[in-house]
């Protein structure tokens, strides 16, 4: 799953919403600290697994009422990031 390919793949086993926050997070501390040339990559995976954190979110609050622990900045920033990509 260090790819974008390899995400998409699996895409639809990820389940859990603090695995993928978690996942998220580290890609971007790479982006930010380590990465030393084109993101684009980078990017593409992290587009993808915004997304699927915000499909997971979303049923989050639908079946249970409630967020969660889940804030409603994620979910805009999650909109904001795919649609800038």
């Amino acid at each position: 799953m260090y790819d974008a390919q390899g995400l998409r793949r699996e895409l639809a086993r990820i389940d859990d919403v603090q695995t993928l926050d978690n996942a998220v997070f580290s890609r971007c501390r790479y982006i930010t600290h380590w990465s030393m040339g084109p993101c684009e990559r980078e990017l593409d995976w992290l587009a993808i697994a915004l997304g699927r954190l915000e499909e997971l979110a979303r049923a989050v609050w639908s079946s249970t009422g409630s967020q969660g622990g889940i804030g409603t900045g994620l979910l805009r920033v999650c909109a904001l990031l795919i649609e800038w990509r």
